[in-house]
This record gives C-alpha cells, structure tokens and sequence, in this order.
C-alpha cells in the first residue's frame, strides 16, 4: 500500500523493539543489507509515520520504502531479502508465483501469534546468534582440494603417458596428429589444439613432470652459461631464482648457470 508520501533516501525495516525474537533475525537481515535498509524500532519510529496505525507496528513488521509503498508481515520480510546480494529470488516468488504469497503471509501470523516457539525454533536450528553466511573456509578448504585434484591428474599421467600416446604406445600421439593434420589440413591446429603441434616426441611428452610444470634435463659443459626466458615470443626476461649475469652479447637481460667440475 501507500498510505503517504515519504522523504525517505533509504528503505527503513520498523520491527517491535520489544521481541527478542524479532532482533534476532532483524540483527541477521542488517548483516545482509548492510546500509542499504535503515532498521528501527517502532518505539521510536512511529512516530515519524503517522499513517501507519500503531496497531499495524504490534501486528507486524513494516517495510517503507522511499517513494511511501509499504509493505507489511511475510512482504516485508522479502523486499528486505531483495536488498541483499543473492537473496532478491524470495521476492519473486512472493510476487509471481501462485500461493507462495498467502502461504507465506499465513506462516508469518502463525509463528508472529507464538514468538516463544518461533525462538525455541530459530536458537534450535541457527544457534543463539545467527549471522550472515561466511564462505572464507569453504573457499579455502575447495581451492586446495582443487589442487590436490590436478597433482593426482599429473601424477597419474606421469607414470602413463609414454604407454599410451607414446611412440610405441597404445595411440602415439605423433601418428595421430600427423593423421589429423593429413585430413583437416590447416583446421587441424583450430579443431584439435594441443602444445604437441610443436613437439610430439617421448622427450616432449614426459616434460610434463607430476607437478604439472614443463621440464626437460640436457647435459651442460662445465663453465658459466647465459640464458634467458622468452615470453610471448617477444620478449626477453632473466631468470629470477637464478644469478643474473654481469653482461650479454645481446644487450638483453640473462642468468647465469655455473657448472662446476672437471670438463668433460
């Protein structure tokens, strides 16, 4: 309804400052909302909204919005969850589906006429405070497992690769690609994409160690070694768990390797 015009900037919630209950889920709406809903108690907020009776403020929890629309019980419940991140899909069906409304609305006199149950209930399932959902562990916890997820995939495939698409396994990856590359013709790099365009051999294959990290181990002279990493095939940058070099032929930056002992 709208029973007046309100210079209201922010929604305001009026509950019954006198029901614990009622501060109970009121604290956990104000969780959610944040500042987007101003909460008062009708004490002291009746006053500033004389078209509402004060009857209305003992019955029911009154929603006002900006432009004078309020909304009462189970309704208000609802426009409140729209104003926080996620829950606006209560309001919705409050207003499009057939009978959640006044299945709603009856369960909120039910339980507004038994406050006493209404707590027992609540501190039952939700504890003496409830608050807003934290999803800190449940993310942490996902992204680890996650993890241990793609090690065991690496680790597995580590121990097998070579017996199954290498050169003498069950499907050698460099027979089949080059039988792609023979019927599709340059759509072969779009429809089947893999690095092992550019190398297909055992060697390139097992650079994939168990931690997913590309490897590959060749022998090096004794001495001092320059090297560098090319990135995006353009740029280049030194190694930042190595040495840097004091100079290069090359003007660019570069590591240093020492081989020390006996040349070979």
């Amino acid at each position: 309804m709208n029973p007046q015009k309100s210079p209201l900037v922010r929604s305001t919630l009026v509950f019954d400052g006198d029901c614990g209950i009622c501060r109970y889920w009121v604290d956990y709406w104000r969780g959610l909302t944040g500042e987007r809903v101003v909460y008062r108690p009708y004490q002291e907020a009746a006053a500033d909204f004389p078209a509402i009776a004060p009857a209305e403020f003992r019955h029911a929890i009154q929603y006002i919005e900006p432009n004078g629309d309020v909304h009462s019980g189970a309704a208000a419940t609802f426009r409140t969850l729209r104003e926080a991140p996620g829950r606006g899909a209560w309001w919705l069906l409050y207003a499009h589906v057939p009978g959640f409304a006044p299945a709603s609305e009856w369960t909120y006199t039910f339980f507004s006429r038994r406050r006493g149950l209404l707590n027992r209930i609540s501190k039952l399932l939700w504890g003496p405070k409830l608050e807003p959902e934290r999803y800190e562990l449940v993310s942490w916890l996902f992204l680890r497992l996650f993890g241990a997820i793609y090690v065991a995939a690496f680790a597995s495939l580590g121990v097998q690769i070579l017996g199954l698409v290498g050169s003498s396994g069950v499907l050698p990856l460099a027979d089949f690609l080059d039988a792609a590359r023979r019927a599709l013709g340059g759509a072969a790099y779009r429809i089947v994409p893999t690095l092992f365009w550019l190398d297909a051999s055992d060697t390139a294959l097992v650079a994939v160690n168990h931690n997913g990290v590309w490897s590959v181990s060749a022998s090096v002279r004794t001495g001092v070694h320059r090297y560098a990493f090319l990135v995006n095939g353009k740029q280049w940058v030194a190694d930042p768990t190595a040495p840097r070099a004091a100079g290069d032929d090359f003007g660019q930056p570069s590591s240093a390797l020492v081989v020390e002992g006996s040349a070979p």
